[in-house]
């Protein structure tokens, strides 16, 4: 399990003091393992999403409560917090750096039995990409753009974002709708998709797909795999304001962490450097020349 806050402004060498000692810092959680989540049995246990495109995941009302805590000092000063991205409607006003080790909120986000579902589902060490306290202001008659459009993200072949609903969310509280995997790909081979491209409604409502609703109560835990998943949300009504916190897990081979060596990369390997072997980069070379000669 990695985490990596930004390394934006340091030099190569202190990138890579940064990564060894960001990689043992998060060991510090793992080592006081409380088994916060409270049913070994329930939907945690597999996060294959078969039956459904959206879990519900149960922790401890102690630690529930810990994190909201936490969370009423971001609110009580989130006249002050700085968007970290341009969205009007889906508004970021935190992220990783944002989060100590030894938060709650960060300990739930890797706590040990968690972490391992998610690994065990992406199939790779997880990396915890970003926390993030979201906000959907109320919305209005404006244009449909962006997120609150039908859209696949185009990071990794899988990941999990995990949604703590901070309020109690209901079907008029601009929820985000997700269709499951094999709907979505289904859909996806039929109008030839590119992943991250935006879709309409029209165009998706022609496969009368079963959309499941990310609705609950506050303290709720969701997840789905915004990767493998249509989905689109934040269509506020002018009365409503939705705010969650995200945490978004992507494996290592993510594109984000790409170099700029590799045609067509991201913008990630722009702002974080490349934790992994030279093996690895002629590996992922050489994989993405042959889909590309695909």
């Amino acid at each position: 399990m990695y985490a990596f806050s930004d390394p934006v402004r340091l030099p190569r060498s202190d990138k890579v003091k940064f990564i060894r000692r960001h990689k043992s810092v998060l060991q510090a959680p793992f080592k006081e393992h409380h088994n916060w989540f409270v049913n070994e049995s329930n939907s945690l246990d597999s996060f294959d999403f078969s039956d459904s495109a959206i879990t519900t995941i149960q922790i401890d009302p102690e630690l529930r409560e810990r994190v909201l805590r936490e969370q009423r000092s971001f609110e009580a000063r989130q006249a002050k917090l700085t968007q970290k991205n341009k969205k009007t409607f889906l508004r970021e006003l935190t992220d990783i750096n944002d989060y100590p080790p030894n938060s709650p909120i960060f300990k739930l986000a890797t706590d040990r039995q968690l972490v391992s579902k998610i690994g065990r589902y992406l199939g790779a060490d997880p990396v915890l990409w970003n926390i993030s306290y979201i906000i959907s202001p109320p919305g209005g008659s404006e244009k449909l753009r962006g997120s609150q459009l039908w859209h696949r993200d185009g990071e990794d072949v899988r990941n999990i974002k995990i949604w703590f609903l901070l309020d109690d969310i209901s079907e008029n509280d601009g929820p985000t709708h997700v269709i499951g995997p094999d709907e979505s790909e289904l859909i996806a081979e039929e109008i030839r998709y590119v992943q991250g491209v935006k879709v309409s409604d029209a165009i998706i409502n022609i496969f009368k797909p079963k959309v499941e609703i990310l609705t609950g109560n506050l303290g709720d835990l969701k997840a789905f795999d915004s990767d493998r998943c249509f989905h689109m949300g934040s269509r506020m009504s002018s009365g409503s304001t939705r705010r969650v916190l995200m945490f978004h897990y992507v494996s290592r081979f993510c594109s984000y962490f790409w170099p700029n060596w590799i045609s067509g990369s991201r913008q990630g390997s722009q702002r974080y450097p490349y934790p992994f072997p030279r093996e690895e980069q002629e590996y992922l070379s050489q994989l993405l020349y042959l889909r590309g000669a695909d």
